[in-house]
């Protein structure tokens, strides 16, 4: 690795322990490395849970919308394997968009750059997309900031967020996080919502809004 990928790799995991892996660490940290979060090498086993807990707890779907779509990988495979045409998709790295929409160009798809960390900012926002069936929240809550990684920390805003997430979701919200360390936490403002643990080995939560 040259002296620029280890610079962009250095700020990347120190944005992430800080909880501020804004729009310019992420771009040039995607712009350096392919497959940056690993899900090609990791397997479609997460992605798989996933389509299974929302064809079993939330039934037929014809658009999602993806609240943190990276590269689009994880996406494509969970509409593909529940038979949805339409897909919204966010994400706060335009480098990553730009990959996410060579991988979805065969999916009536529509992706713009939204930072999530704007619904604690300005409660009254929503999601800037068309609203879906099915919006999925993955690996992500916890790169907003210290507040999700211990329960007590802005809880108000927590619970706005997830108001603002219901909103975007005609039938349900999809959570999915599996780390242990942070499943803790989030679990705490989940259940306080209403959502149900559908999948313990990959941390989905499902909270119904139909």
């Amino acid at each position: 690795m040259d002296l620029s990928g280890l610079v962009a790799r250095g700020a990347y995991i120190a944005a992430s322990v800080t909880g501020r892996t804004g729009k310019t660490v992420l771009d040039r940290y995607f712009v350096r490395f392919p497959d940056v979060y690993s899900m090609e090498k990791n397997g479609d086993g997460r992605f798989l849970a996933m389509a299974e807990a929302i064809g079993r707890h939330v039934g037929k779907v014809d658009s999602l919308l993806d609240a943190s779509c990276h590269e689009g990988y994880g996406i494509a495979l969970i509409a593909r394997r529940l038979g949805a045409t339409r897909i919204e998709g966010l994400d706060v790295s335009d480098v990553a968009i730009a990959r996410a929409r060579v991988r979805l160009a065969d999916f009536d798809a529509t992706l713009r750059q939204f930072d999530l960390r704007e619904l604690y900012r300005y409660p009254e926002r929503t999601l800037p997309a068309a609203r879906a069936d099915v919006v999925i929240v993955s690996e992500v809550l916890y790169y907003l900031g210290l507040r999700w990684r211990f329960a007590a920390l802005h809880a108000r805003e927590k619970l706005r967020m997830v108001e603002a997430l219901k909103a975007a979701a005609g039938k349900a919200v999809l959570f999915q996080h599996f780390g242990r360390d942070v499943r803790k936490p989030i679990d705490s403002v989940l259940t306080q919502c209403g959502a149900r643990l559908v999948d313990e080995q990959w941390g989905i939560y499902v909270l119904a809004t139909a």
